[in-house]
């Protein structure tokens, strides 16, 4: 190459402009850095790998946060952003096999890592855990999925029917699906626990799992301090009498509709006036149904026994009595708990 071509090249080197995408970073990465994330990730996971499993964790973790791609494509959008200059990470030592046997190495230890960001992000930003919402839900798979143990149908809650599921804690029925049982705080919203449940997996089947995961994260030495007692709300079929029970045996608490039946009434009118009196944060409240039959067409509003003489097709029924049930042995705590996700207890 003569010296006037090579110039020429140096020269286009020189003035070529290459934009890099900074994007949330600015925003996630502190977030992530305060969490210890890459540290807690290399404390469960050592390795000997020229680079450690915890940069490649945080590099997906962004990856889903940002831009999710698939695995074949991380490489290509790391190139894009500024991560390779902020990480001092080597770019062609990004590439999906890698990736791959990352998440390989991090499946069975999700549970420990998991539990160990949520008891970070408890003692650093004082997470109000003396409300959680716990419920379950579904979402559906399609394509073949014969070797997998969670997908499976199940009760579908989006009507997809003729569909795989997974349950993150799941109903029966027909569609295949997974289920995700999961813990939110009430007033930030923040998930503190998680477990994926097989599509068929019934509600009524995870009170008690859930109540030994619950107790076996307070019982973590970081939290034992907190005294923690949280309030889980929940739907009818959280509420059996074996999760009550252990409620009670624990000084834990829940609020959530009973279903009527004679047991749930015997429990109602077993509280005297002057336990109440005596106990107020025991509470037990019947809401009666009503005894008037409405006409359904709007304007009417005959409130009679029988039915309208106007719109005699139109009586509208009786409502059914719905009961709400919360039990609390002491004042809520100020913290809460999260159960393992992998559901050992």
């Amino acid at each position: 190459m003569s010296e006037q071509s090579l110039a020429h090249a140096v020269e286009g080197a020189i003035r070529q402009t290459n934009t890099l995408q900074l994007g949330a970073v600015p925003l996630l990465y502190p977030i992530l850095e305060t969490l210890g994330l890459r540290e807690m990730v290399n404390a469960v996971c050592p390795t000997q790998a020229d680079l450690d499993l915890g940069l490649m964790v945080l590099v997906l973790v962004l990856n889903r946060l940002l831009s999710p791609q698939p695995l074949s494509w991380v490489d290509q959008w790391v190139a894009h952003t500024v991560l390779p200059i902020a990480l001092d990470l080597p770019l062609h030592k990004v590439y999906d096999q890698r990736l791959g046997r990352t998440l390989e190495a991090l499946y069975s230890h999700l549970g420990e890592i998991w539990t160990r960001l949520v008891v970070r992000a408890i003692q650093v930003w004082k997470l109000d855990l003396s409300v959680l919402h716990w419920d379950i839900t579904s979402f559906y798979f399609t394509g073949a999925y014969t070797d997998s143990d969670l997908i499976r149908y199940g009760h579908s809650r989006d009507h997809q029917s003729d569909t795989k599921q997974i349950n993150p804690s799941a109903g029966s029925g027909q569609a295949l699906r997974q289920a995700l049982q999961a813990d939110v705080t009430h007033r930030t919203r923040v998930p503190v626990g998680y477990q994926v449940l097989a599509g068929q997996t019934a509600d009524i089947t995870t009170p008690l799992n859930h109540l030994q995961a619950l107790l076996h994260f307070c019982a973590r030495p970081e939290l034992v301090a907190l005294n923690l007692h949280p309030l889980l709300v929940s739907d009818c079929k959280m509420i059996t009498p074996e999760a009550v029970g252990a409620c009670h045996r624990h000084g834990l608490f829940y609020l959530g509709p009973w279903q009527q039946c004679k047991a749930v009434e015997r429990v109602l009118r077993s509280v005297s006036a002057t336990e109440l009196r005596t106990t107020p944060s025991l509470i037990a409240r019947t809401v009666k149904p009503t005894t008037r039959s409405l006409c359904r067409i709007k304007g009417c509003g005959v409130p009679s026994r029988s039915r309208c003489q106007r719109h005699p097709m139109s009586r509208r029924r009786p409502s059914k009595s719905s009961r709400i049930a919360s039990w609390s042995c002491r004042a809520p705590a100020k913290h809460g708990w999260m159960p393992k996700s992998d559901g050992s207890t």
